[in-house]
């Protein structure tokens, strides 16, 4: 199933408001409602956001939503010279509260375990970075966020 994920995110310590729009293959709602819940604690790691607010929609059955989505993302990109990489890395057990090396050294002190599965897929999303106060779009100050995502091998 297709969804779309709408997301709008405020960092105040910069004074940034963040908005990226992607679409996502998902088997059901839970697993793409997972897929977002995955960013924010990659956000939430990075202390990259101060209040985050996003819509998830299925495109499945709604072609006239689907078309809709497509042209807002592809003006969004036309909009945007900044870029959010998010980059995969499957774990057993993932801690969201830790990055991917935080969770391997705890991994490897813990349980002596040295398995840690990266993903050669990363998304590549379109951002659009404006000034919180003035509302005006900043470019090439912010022109590529990397966060991770840590997902559970059992997905």
């Amino acid at each position: 199933m297709e969804y779309s994920i709408d997301a709008r995110f405020v960092n105040n310590q910069l004074g940034i408001r963040i908005h990226f729009l992607t679409t996502i293959n998902a088997s059901d709602y839970d697993e793409a409602l997972l897929f977002q819940e995955e960013l924010l604690a990659g956000f939430h790691r990075m202390k990259w956001e101060d209040s985050f607010v996003a819509q998830i929609e299925n495109l499945d059955n709604n072609e006239q939503l689907r078309n809709l989505k497509y042209e807002e993302m592809d003006q969004l990109a036309l909009d945007s010279d900044n870029t959010l990489i998010v980059e995969q890395f499957f774990l057993d057990d993932p801690d969201q509260s830790k990055s991917v090396i935080e969770n391997y050294i705890q991994n490897v002190q813990k349980e002596g375990k040295h398995d840690m599965k990266y993903s050669s897929r990363k998304y590549e999303i379109p951002i659009r970075v404006k000034d919180l106060n003035t509302g005006k779009r900043i470019t090439g100050e912010f022109s590529c966020l990397r966060i991770e995502q840590l997902i559970p091998k059992s997905l």
